[in-house]
């Protein structure tokens, strides 16, 4: 099973009042997140152990294992725009409110008990970090 460039829930246009152009949504969807789907369809080809499973198993399979970090990066990005172009929107804009008690929690700290005491965006700053990232929850 080969994995796929999703189709996008809108058109290619639909986000520029928001901020994306057209050119922008195409390039992002079309090369840069094409891109990891084809890399990771090459290593999936090569790898037995990784035919036939789903992409939440080659995540889980592919974690903290240095040897097979190429295949972590491109699997994990491929779920990671996923995500991402399901929660854009044409009329979006708002933290969803199911994400809103641990996103003030992150946002905006205000004592110092309060504080994480590992900044949670680490992961999303760092070099080859994206400049975002899905914060965690204990649910």
């Amino acid at each position: 099973m080969a994995f796929e460039l999703p189709s996008l829930p809108y058109s290619t246009n639909a986000l520029a009042e928001a901020g994306m152009c057209q050119e922008t949504l195409e390039l992002h969807h079309g090369k840069h997140h094409q891109a990891y789907v084809t890399a990771l369809n090459g290593f999936v080809e090569k790898n037995a152990d990784l035919q036939g499973k789903s992409l939440e198993e080659i995540v889980k399979l592919s974690y903290n294992k240095p040897d097979m970090a190429p295949v972590f990066n491109n699997a994990g990005q491929h779920w990671n725009h996923i995500l991402f172009w399901e929660n854009l929107a044409p009329n979006g804009g708002k933290i969803p409110a199911s994400w809103r008690p641990s996103w003030s929690r992150i946002s905006a700290p205000s004592t110092p008990s309060r504080r994480p005491s590992r900044p949670p965006v680490s992961a999303s700053s760092a070099p080859a970090g994206p400049g975002w990232c899905w914060p965690p929850t204990a649910s």
